[in-house]
């Protein structure tokens, strides 16, 4: 076998690696492999963070302008979700402030239960 050979094979085996390494990603992200176990037609994911909470900011062209607050917590029911926004938006040259506020109940495989949400936009003196 000449040293010509084994680096085409060389090629041949890595190339093949990084085929079937794409497709198996491609298929995962595509949803034709799922994470979890199935109960019927309906997925259930294998684990849950729940008494979690998160806050994030809100930023436009560099600026904050809010943020985001959530909380995940386990109830007797399944679980609940709370999540509060602000913001304040310049809006036709008036600043505005922005609140919103969700609350939704899962059920314990994650299904929605109930789903309530409320706003509240103000004008803010300058």
């Amino acid at each position: 076998m000449t040293m010509s050979s084994r680096r085409i094979r060389l090629h041949w085996f890595v190339g093949s690696f990084f085929i079937l390494l794409f497709i198996f990603l491609l298929m995962f992200r595509l949803g034709v492999i799922e994470k979890g176990e199935e109960d019927g037609d309906h997925f259930i994911p294998t684990q849950v963070q729940a008494d979690r909470e998160t806050w994030m900011n809100i930023y436009q062209q560099e600026q904050k302008i809010g943020y985001v607050h959530r909380q995940i917590f386990k109830t007797l029911e399944g679980y609940k979700i709370l999540e509060s926004v602000f913001m304040q938006i310049n809006t036709m040259g008036m600043m505005q402030d922005l609140r919103f506020k969700t609350v939704g109940s899962l059920k314990p495989d994650l299904t929605l239960s109930s789903f309530g949400f409320s706003t509240l936009f103000q004008p803010v003196p300058l």
